[in-house]
């Protein structure tokens, strides 16, 4: 009896156990499906690993897919559940670059590939919530990403013995987190941005071995116990407040000797202070009341004499103004005018314009008469008259890159072409070696209407800014410009092409000799008809200070030429038109 109640108890929970059995192995193989890696994440390792070389020190990295937080074991990758957070490829010897998708890597706040023997710019497009950036020991040259100054959590950047040039922008207004930073041992230029204020948890800097210039006075209130500024181009005082710091090297700059200048007014020199945990007592000090006071007594009896014033007689008032005025009165423009006479006689004297024709071209000599004094210029006059600050030499302005050497100066864009080609992931695409295709004829409505017509403007708007030092792509940005309403599949095309040849030209610059003569050289030339759409010529032409471009054009003819002839004397009047306006 006993044993019948014991069978029949096994078969009613055998089902209930088996079922039970199905539903626990069930939940244990969820989780292997939801630790999958993120399919953005394994696509941003795919490219890297294109890059780097050689691939057989990436143990387990693949060139296609793969689950590096599953079943796989990627060399130097560490996972939370679905998603990449650590990659540290630190002295493995890697060679190569780091590919352009870094900033899918959403996760990781650890990266670290210091210690190898990558080159190539530094990547513009870096893991956005690192935390821990280290890119040291490496050949990487370009300049500090700007893209750095959107990563709010960083708190480790090490960028030592690199080749990275250039300026630092002001991008770090808001690294307010940042307690370690290593620029050394590379050849960093300009002076320390304003937004380095802003470093409130800075306690560790490194600069030295670079070509920095101006003062430190920036670093003034920050809390640093490690300081490292030597063997710079550093000029001025050393701020009070920095003496006190533990570990500080200065040497190899050019400070001033002698005692600093004193503060401004109203603000008193205060000793460094360094992170504590007390807090400082709040309150008005005897001090500050005192201060107060004063202010609003000043205050009243400035009101009392504007009040007085006003209620003077305003003959008086202009009187007196022209009595102790040194001022001169106004002259009307109309009694220093010229006549038409003497206008042409200065201008007879001043130069002779001699024009030439070299087939398409057209060749215009303007040369300054020998009275003129050109070489003459009196470097006292201008002090003598206006106050007048040295600022040092020109390194970065508005995007522009001066780069000096013994001979001339480069004005270069490079670093806003890497901008440019990071933001459409072209930066390691096949370069062209023209702007335009000859054989390629754009017109309005041809091809299928582009689905994102937002993209396109925003390209050739930065096109348009970056053919200020790069005329040689004035003629493709400005045909392209004209199908800025409804551009096409096969325009956008065309602007990946502009993209492609600058990836092969990034080094490309304007040339500005400091050794010339004042000879005006211009070159015009006319494409007639080119415009599929209303047969308008385009006018272009180039303007030389001797050797030095100093104005270029190309411009879309207003009225239509019925020959090339006609368009051609059209674009020798433009180019005319410009050369009186500069001379």
């Amino acid at each position: 009896m006993l044993m019948d109640a014991f069978i029949l108890r096994v078969k009613l929970l055998f089902p209930s156990t088996f079922l039970l059995w199905i539903i626990l192995t069930s939940s244990f193989t969820i989780p292997v499906v939801l630790s999958k890696t993120d399919s953005r994440q394994v696509s941003s390792l795919n490219n890297m690993y294109q890059y780097l070389k050689p691939s057989s020190k990436l143990d387990g990295w693949k060139k296609d897919g793969g689950d590096p937080c599953g079943d796989d074991s990627w060399k130097g990758i560490k996972c939370s559940g679905s998603d990449i957070t650590e990659i540290d490829l630190s002295g493995l010897g890697l060679s190569g670059s780091l590919g352009f998708q870094l900033d899918k890597l959403e996760k990781v706040t650890y990266f670290d590939v210091s210690k190898n023997n990558l080159k190539d710019n530094v990547p513009y497009q870096l893991p956005p919530r690192t935390k821990h950036l280290d890119l040291s020991g490496n050949q990487f040259s370009g300049t500090v990403p700007y893209s750095i100054s959107q990563m709010a959590d960083l708190k480790y950047l090490n960028l030592n013995h690199n080749k990275i040039s250039g300026s630092l922008s002001d991008m770090f207004g808001q690294l307010t987190k940042l307690t370690e930073m290593d620029l050394s041992f590379n050849a960093i230029s300009g002076s320390l941005p304003q937004s380095f204020k802003s470093l409130s948890s800075l306690s560790k800097l490194h600069m030295q071995n670079n070509q920095f210039t101006g003062s430190i006075n920036v670093l003034a209130d920050l809390p640093l116990d490690d300081l490292n500024v030597a063997n710079n181009q550093f000029t001025g005082w050393i701020p009070d407040e920095l003496k006190d710091i533990k570990k500080l090297e200065t040497g190899g700059n050019s400070w001033s000797s002698g005692a600093a200048p004193p503060p401004p007014p109203g603000q008193k020199s205060k000793p460094h202070t360094r992170r504590s945990g007390k807090e400082p007592k709040s309150g008005l000090g005897a001090a500050a009341i005192i201060g107060i006071i004063l202010g609003v007594l000043v205050l009243l009896i400035l009101i009392i004499v504007l009040f007085s014033k006003k209620r003077s007689s305003p003959s008086s008032h202009f009187l007196e103004e022209d009595r102790f005025s040194q001022r001169q009165r106004f002259t009307p423009l109309s009694s220093q005018e010229l006549s038409s006479g003497t206008r042409g006689n200065m201008r007879e004297d001043f130069r002779v314009i001699v024009v030439s024709s070299q087939s398409c071209n057209n060749l215009l000599n303007v040369k300054f008469h020998p009275s003129i004094p050109h070489n003459s210029c009196n470097p006292l006059v201008a002090p003598s008259r206006f106050s007048i600050k040295d600022l040092g030499n020109l390194h970065y302005f508005l995007g522009v890159e001066v780069i000096r050497s013994s001979d001339d100066i480069i004005l270069s864009q490079a670093n806003y072409i890497n901008e440019i080609l990071s933001a459409e992931l072209m930066s390691y695409c096949k370069s062209a070696k023209t702007p335009m295709s000859n054989s390629e004829l754009l017109k309005l409505n041809d091809g299928a209407d582009l689905t994102d017509a937002t993209r396109y403007r925003r390209v050739l708007g930065r096109l348009q800014y970056l053919s200020f030092t790069r005329p040689d792509i004035s003629y493709a940005v400005n045909k392209l410009s004209q199908f800025m309403q409804s551009p096409s599949d096969l325009h956008w095309k065309a602007a990946k092409r502009v993209l492609r040849y600058l990836r092969g030209t990034i080094q490309f610059g304007l040339r500005v000799s400091p050794n010339f003569d004042f000879n005006l050289h211009m070159y015009s030339d006319a494409d007639w008809a080119g415009d599929l759409t209303d047969r308008s010529s385009t006018s272009g032409y180039i303007m030389f200070l001797d050797r030095n471009p100093i104005s270029w054009s190309s411009k879309k003819q207003k009225i239509v030429a019925r020959s090339s002839t006609e368009a051609e004397y059209r674009a020798v009047a433009s180019a005319l038109a410009e050369l009186l306006w500069v001379t």
